[in-house]
């Protein structure tokens, strides 16, 4: 395959990128993707599950989900191939930024139990183990999980996002 083959094959799935992300760039057209997902829908009933008041606001929307949306022998409109991979794309993202929003809590929850762990072992090896060693262990990590929890939030906020051009 020459460059310029290549150069055109990455013009092309560029091209097809865009107007997928330009398909999925409102929230309407994702919620008329989720709410066709369940079966299809004639545009009446879609109009009144997805709350658009406006037949030619839907029409756009429709219009700009063509590649995603097809209308079966009914006249129902349905999903295509593509409607699911996109799907699977945005559940994918959701998932990632449900990931990135609890970070914080995991890391700190794993702070804990590692403090915990180091509070409660030490002292059998020292050989210093008392009735207060649990309740101490406990109120030290207690303390230390609420001053690192909004520190691991600074940090996260801090921090640029990596991107893969960043590898």
């Amino acid at each position: 395959m020459t460059s310029d083959n290549r150069e055109e094959d990455e013009r092309r799935e560029d091209q097809v990128e865009a107007v997928l992300f330009e398909a999925i760039s409102h929230p309407t057209r994702i919620k008329m993707l989720f709410t066709l997902e369940k079966g299809p829908l004639g545009f009446s009933d879609m109009k009144r599950q997805v709350d658009v008041s406006s037949s030619g606001n839907l029409q756009h929307h429709i219009a700009k989900l063509s590649t995603l949306v097809k209308v079966d022998s009914n006249g129902d409109y349905v999903l295509s191939d593509e409607g699911r991979e996109a799907l699977a794309a945005i559940r994918s993202v959701r998932s990632v930024q449900t990931l990135n929003r609890n970070l914080p809590k995991v890391m700190t929850a794993l702070a804990m139990l590692s403090y915990y762990s180091v509070q409660m072992t030490t002292p059998f090896i020292l050989g210093t183990v008392d009735q207060l060693t649990p309740i101490f262990a406990l109120l030290n990590t207690i303390i230390m999980g609420v001053v690192l929890y909004p520190a691991f939030l600074l940090m996260q906020r801090r921090l640029p996002a990596k991107t893969s051009d960043d590898t």
